[in-house]
């Protein structure tokens, strides 16, 4: 779904029931709600520190920027998944391009992204433990290993 290339297409075809493409949807919507909020947060938390005159005014224009904010966060969503596909390989470039237009989704994007395909130090552990607990090298003790 991250990448813009296909998003939902896959749940759109044949093989698929739209009851899939409504319940990853929705799962994607979900998983993408913690991002929103920190957006959120991180935006209305710079009024912090105003002075006592100025904080009716201040709290006005920080509920207005609020709501404004949540609407725009609501359609970053529906934006990405309803708009059109872009014919890019460069999955990451993309998000970096796109990080002001879609401000929550790049970082979720970023931190999904950047987990590793495969455990490589996992299976270098594995090759270490083959070399050590060779066949050859029966008379080792489990404790020595």
């Amino acid at each position: 779904m991250l990448t813009p290339r296909h998003k939902l297409q896959f749940f759109r075809s044949k093989d698929w029931g739209p009851e899939w493409l409504t319940r990853y949807r929705q799962s994607f919507v979900n998983y993408f709600e913690p991002y929103k909020q920190r957006l959120v947060e991180e935006q209305t938390g710079n009024g912090e520190g105003c002075s006592t005159q100025s904080a009716g005014i201040d709290l006005d224009w920080m509920i207005g920027l609020d709501q404004t904010t949540q609407a725009g966060q609501q359609d970053e969503l529906a934006r990405y998944l309803d708009g059109a596909t872009v014919s890019s390989h460069l999955i990451r470039a993309f998000w970096k391009e796109n990080q002001t237009t879609f401000p929550a989704l790049a970082k979720l994007a970023r931190d999904v992204l950047s987990i590793p395909a495969t455990g490589a130090g996992v299976e270098r552990l594995f090759n270490t433990a083959r070399d050590i607990c060779h066949y050859r090298r029966g008379s080792l003790n489990a404790t020595t290993i």
